[in-house]
């Protein structure tokens, strides 16, 4: 690996300047935070949620948490999250449906 290290303090994290450490742990953070809001998401689906927490999950602005939220009220329908869908988020009631 090579870099310019101008703007760095060096490799390792220190607390009060940028090092080149914390910016690749920062990229690394950020390649896995998607991850886990999407199983964040799952895991919340599998509660008993009310019609207010689903269209919650369904009109987030984080498009990792309302995607899985919108495939899993879609792949396992009840009348709460059709429901939901029907509030929040409409045009994926058209959208196909899992094969069973």
């Amino acid at each position: 690996m090579e870099y310019d290290g101008t703007v760095f303090v060096g490799w390792q994290f220190q607390a009060t300047r940028l090092s080149v450490q914390q910016v690749l742990e920062e990229a690394a953070a950020r390649e896995l935070a998607p991850l886990q809001y999407e199983e964040a998401t799952r895991a919340l689906l599998r509660q008993d949620l009310t019609h207010a927490d689903l269209e919650a999950l369904l009109r987030s602005p984080n498009l990792a948490v309302r995607g899985p939220a919108v495939v899993e009220c879609l792949d396992h329908p009840t009348r709460r999250r059709t429901a939901a869908l029907k509030a929040a988020a409409p045009w994926a009631l058209d959208l196909p449906r899992a094969q069973r």
